[in-house]
């Protein structure tokens, strides 16, 4: 009994052997696979030992996942720099464009003020060699006006009458004195040009062109000659009566333009200052005899 007894007995601490061990280890469920043991209890002060370890750690197993997120932020770093250097790149890339464009112009600029400079020295050496051709001339005639005219006169000597008539011809010639001429050039193709005030330039009358009509008594040579000159101031009177001097004016500002135009200027003012007012002159003297002096006449008498 007593040996039955024992068996028992071990066999219930075999039993409870069997139990430990199946608890401890690690055991297969029915359909093969493995589950986790549970770990042991630990005591109070190996708690306090595993948390001082825990917190001396810098990463725990927590923060262990957020290593991914250093690997991006280092990778957005990376393509944020690549960026930056692409926009510097292009940025001074745009800088030397500009800084080549802007040699290039200043360049082309320098040329063509030298071209214009060049230009401009041209041009004021032509209108300054034809300004002095042009002053050279002095006297330019615009208009000429052709006369034949009469003069005639009459005395009493010895209770008879003397009778005077004489034919002239003449020529009057107006224009400038280009002496007395201004010019300004305003551009390389705009010149203001001031005339003085057309003049009588001559009155010509050759001794050919005098001859006797009539001739009754003795005239002797300074009366004839006294009403030679008066008709001379005949024809010159008849000439400015016919607008020769507006006509000399309208003709000269015409060809002015015109020659300084064949110069090369594009635009050409011509400007013609007015005259100083006339001096009253005194009469012919002549002394005995009655002067008759008609009015401008044909030219066939």
């Amino acid at each position: 009994m007593e040996e039955e007894y024992n068996q028992a007995n071990c066999m219930e601490h075999g039993n409870e052997d069997e139990h430990k061990i199946e608890v401890v280890g690690e055991s297969t469920n029915p359909e093969g696979d493995k589950s986790s043991s549970e770990e042991p209890p630990q005591s109070e002060p190996e708690q306090k030992d595993a948390a001082k370890q825990s917190s001396k750690i810098p990463h725990s197993a927590e923060s262990q996942p957020e290593e991914p997120k250093d690997e991006d932020n280092s990778e957005r770093k990376g393509n944020l720099l690549t960026s930056i250097g692409s926009l510097l790149k292009g940025a001074n890339q745009l800088v030397r464009t500009l800084i080549i464009l802007a040699v290039v112009a200043l360049v082309a600029w320098g040329i063509i003020a030298w071209q214009q400079r060049a230009k401009h020295k041209k041009v004021v050496r032509t209108i300054t060699q034809t300004v002095v051709e042009v002053k050279k001339i002095k006297e330019f005639c615009t208009a000429n006006y052709y006369e034949e005219t009469v003069v005639s006169a009459t005395r009493k000597k010895f209770m008879k009458s003397e009778d005077l008539a004489i034919i002239a011809k003449g020529t009057v010639r107006v224009g400038f004195d280009l002496s007395k001429m201004t010019t300004l050039l305003t551009s390389d193709t705009s010149i203001v040009i001031t005339l003085p005030p057309p003049m009588v330039l001559d009155v010509i009358t050759n001794p050919s062109d005098f001859e006797t009509f009539q001739e009754d008594g003795h005239w002797d040579h300074k009366e004839v000659t006294t009403y030679k000159n008066l008709a001379r101031s005949m024809i010159l009177s008849h000439a400015k009566a016919d607008g020769i001097m507006e006509d000399a004016e309208e003709y000269g500002i015409e060809k002015m333009t015109e020659l300084f135009h064949r110069v090369g200027m594009k635009q050409v003012t011509v400007h013609v200052k007015k005259p100083e007012p006339a001096r009253v002159e005194s009469g012919v003297p002549f002394q005995g005899g009655a002067l008759t002096v008609p009015e401008k006449q044909d030219a066939a008498i």
